[in-house]
């Protein structure tokens, strides 16, 4: 398939219809960017429509799908909130890996929707016989736990309060606040291990332990 576009009705046909054949387990789509004609990546209707098909491709061929975006060219305040352009990549996304560069230092990062993220991983470049990446293990952050923004704050003390999971739409409406705010609060306190995404929303991590030692298999 020399040429993709993934805003296109025939070319996401002419996916679906190359995934049926195949049968792959997992679809590699690289980047973005490249795979999208008239769509604007910093407008969330556009790209939740992109990411929506993607999602029914998932879900109808069972085929896991991954997808790279690129980074902001001006480093985040965390490397969980590096995804240029829509809050709505880092909302449809089930898992993320960020590669960051300090100085000559390359870091994973590892982010689960589901579970608790592992500490950030060193990783070296290594050019034979080819180039490719080579990990050297985890690290433990540099510096104290980043520090929280108000909006943060302000949903670790609702989730405090109301004692159970909530969703991004009931803490933007109880926050008044944009959507993307809060997808990046709850971005900074995973990051800083506070809370984890739940099936029923977003929990504090205590509250979640607390739930299990409650309620065992």
């Amino acid at each position: 398939m020399p040429l993709l576009h993934l805003d296109r009705d025939d070319d996401r046909r002419r996916l679906c219809a190359a995934i049926e054949h195949h049968k792959p387990r997992l679809l590699v789509l690289d980047p973005f960017v490249r795979l999208v004609g008239s769509v604007d990546e910093n407008s969330a209707h556009d790209v939740s429509g992109i990411l929506g098909s993607l999602r029914a491709i998932q879900r109808d061929f069972g085929v896991a799908v991954l997808l790279t975006h690129h980074a902001r060219k001006s480093p985040a305040a965390n490397p969980y909130q590096a995804f240029r352009g829509s809050s709505d990549f880092a909302a449809w996304s089930d898992s993320n890996l960020f590669i960051t560069r300090k100085h000559k230092q390359l870091t994973l990062h590892v982010e689960h929707r589901s579970a608790p993220s592992p500490e950030p991983i060193a990783m070296k470049l290594e050019q034979e016989p080819a180039p490719h990446l080579v990990c050297n293990g985890q690290q433990k952050p540099c510096g104290d736990i980043d520090e929280l923004t108000p909006i943060a704050i302000q949903v670790r003390q609702l989730l405090s309060v109301k004692r159970r999971p909530l969703s991004t739409t009931e803490l933007r409406e109880e926050l008044r606040c944009r959507r993307a705010s809060v997808v990046e609060a709850i971005e900074l306190l995973q990051q800083n291990h506070l809370v984890r995404r739940t099936a029923c929303g977003v929990a504090l991590l205590d509250s979640v332990e607390s739930d299990r030692d409650h309620h065992p298999k």
